[in-house]
């Protein structure tokens, strides 16, 4: 049934009429002016509206066959109204009635038709997310210029079909990828997004990256492409490339080494492919390809991004001077600002200071000063119950745990664990995704501390018990 009157947006039946009357007259682009009030249909169309009106028609002869005859013999064969109404043996006032009742019963059709395009492209976007990791941040901070070089790249017809993100660990390299992804879905025909290493459940398994037989076939699988494996495996390749090539595809790899850089590269389609690559990396690769190299944040962007990881955690405002302290000190490291905001849960403003005054170089060594002043603190300070679940969270894909999944593995109580998700989610060591099935997970370079701290455990280190 058609949609009411009352719903259909205004303006919409006279654009129509004036659309109609130009088509009648045979003028280019004569449905243009409608595209402003169907821009689904619009886009699904390719800007063409000659398609979805001959849809309209249809459903309109299938309500009311006289109305659509009206119509056609009006706006397709040019018959005047005066020539009509004599055929029909009616007043020309009555014509007109007739027509303009016909023409909102096309308008209603026609928003039907945008209405159903809407959804299905929503549903055709939603889908196109099921393989990104969950989002871990809440706001951007100083990547809008990093945004737009990857936008002048990725989208321009004649750009690089390979774009590396390079930098260290924590720089926000794949926030910036996710962002990307999110704000262009529409540009692709599907996106694929394949993390670089393997996942086993054990603490073994921390460093070993896939290699790129195991990343291709994990692209085959995200885009759902299941009849290549019934192909010998060198036909298989050539079929992933000339399906690369024809469509418009979007694959991210996160965090690869360099060598299966080397490796994956040779294996991609040629350009004018149609398909873009997005590579995140802790390294510099020096062939092929645009190379973004991510940087510290701005002064004003890293303050920004202090001020609000302090609201976020519900804790008092904290004077400017100590925030710029701990900025000269600790630079525009994103993670390393996060974490620091983290500490105002459970340290005064001044001893704060004193800690990050400790850091000898930051963030040039990551993982010996960011892991040493600023993880183990935050650590060593959970009690029991929350240092367990953190602990536990390496055992699960990189795509995190559920509520039943830590549930299951920790086997505390639904109090003890709502309370250790509760701290660890506050403290930024864990990222929560809204989104059903609801999943918990931690950031690569918390799993490399936790790994680490595993094996200094392991050798008799350890770190001191808290109680509960």
């Amino acid at each position: 049934m058609a949609t009411a009157d009352a719903s259909l947006p205004g303006g919409l039946v006279a654009a129509l009429h004036d659309a109609l009357k130009a088509h009648a007259y045979r003028k280019t682009g004569a449905w243009y002016g409608l595209t402003r009030f169907l821009p689904s249909l619009a886009q699904m169309h390719h800007g063409e509206l000659s398609t979805p009106i001959a849809q309209a028609l249809d459903r309109l002869r299938e309500e009311s066959p006289q109305e659509a005859e009206l119509l056609r013999l009006r706006y397709w064969k040019a018959v005047t109204a005066v020539n009509l109404a004599a055929r029909w043996n009616v007043a020309v006032s009555t014509l007109y009635t007739w027509q303009r009742r016909a023409i909102r019963m096309l308008a209603r059709h026609l928003w039907d038709l945008e209405l159903e395009a809407r959804t299905r492209h929503q549903h055709t976007l939603a889908r196109r997310l099921r393989h990104l990791p969950p989002p871990t941040y809440t706001r951007l901070f100083g990547l809008e210029s990093p945004l737009q070089r990857l936008r002048e790249w990725l989208l321009a017809e004649d750009g690089p079909r390979v774009v590396f993100i390079e930098g260290l660990g924590g720089l926000g390299k794949t926030t910036l990828a996710h962002a990307f992804v999110q704000r262009h879905l529409h540009a692709w025909e599907d996106v694929a997004w394949l993390c670089a290493y393997a996942h086993q459940p054990t603490w073994e398994a921390v460093n070993t990256p896939l290699n790129a037989d195991a990343l291709i076939a994990r692209l085959a699988w995200q885009l759902e492409w299941d009849d290549l494996d019934l192909l010998p495996p060198r036909r298989r390749l050539v079929e992933m490339r000339v399906r690369l090539a024809r469509k418009p595809y979007l694959v991210v790899w996160d965090d690869l080494l360099p060598v299966t850089i080397g490796q994956i590269l040779p294996l991609l389609p040629s350009p004018p492919a149609a398909t873009r690559f997005l590579i995140t990396s802790r390294y510099r690769y020096p062939n092929g390809g645009a190379h973004l190299v991510m940087q510290e944040l701005a002064r004003e962007d890293a303050l920004a991004l202090l001020r609000h990881e302090i609201r976020q955690r519900g804790l008092p405002e904290v004077a400017d001077d100590v925030l710029e302290a701990v900025y000269e000190r600790l630079g525009g490291h994103p993670l390393a600002l996060k974490l620091a905001a983290a500490h105002l849960a459970f340290l005064p403003a001044a001893q704060l200071l004193n800690r990050v005054h400790q850091v000898r170089v930051m963030p040039r060594d990551v993982e010996a000063d960011l892991f040493d002043f600023i993880y183990r603190p935050l650590v060593e300070n959970l009690p029991r119950h929350a240092r367990l679940v953190l602990e536990v969270m390496p055992y699960f894909a990189p795509t995190g745990a559920t509520y039943q999944d830590l549930r299951e593995l920790t086997r505390l109580p639904d109090g003890r664990l709502d309370d250790a998700l509760y701290r660890l989610v506050a403290l930024g060591l864990l990222d929560f995704d809204p989104r059903p099935p609801h999943r918990y997970s931690i950031h690569r370079l918390t799993y490399v501390y936790l790994a680490q701290n595993h094996h200094r455990k392991s050798e008799g280190e350890g770190l001191r018990e808290t109680p509960c």
